[in-house]
């Protein structure tokens, strides 16, 4: 059995819908980007070099904390907590506006 009705669109105007969904993700990715690049800057300004590595680690090159303890060569979980749990604490300060 054919069912006929529902409101018909040419295919000219689902390609202008695809090119207007494309065109809003792009500059979607464009505005992740940034603030990605953002998020770097902020991360770099931290003085000590294994809480940069840890951080941009787990938040930047990795998706989960597995992913970031392989990445780091850490093989034992509670060092990787302890030291990601104080490279946030020296972030936050830096975000405050105090230094280390």
């Amino acid at each position: 059995m054919k069912v006929s009705g529902g409101v018909r669109t040419s295919q000219e105007s689902k390609n202008i819908a695809i090119v207007d969904i494309t065109a809003y993700n792009t500059e979607e990715i464009k505005k992740l980007v940034a603030r990605r690049e953002e998020i770097i800057q902020v991360i770099m300004t931290m003085p000590d070099m294994v809480f940069r590595h840890v951080l941009l680690a787990t938040y930047v090159n990795t998706k989960t904390c597995d992913e970031a303890m392989e990445y780091l060569d850490i093989r034992n979980r509670n060092k990787y907590f302890t030291l990601k749990r104080k490279a946030e604490e020296s972030l936050d300060l830096i975000l405050k506006g105090t230094t280390c």
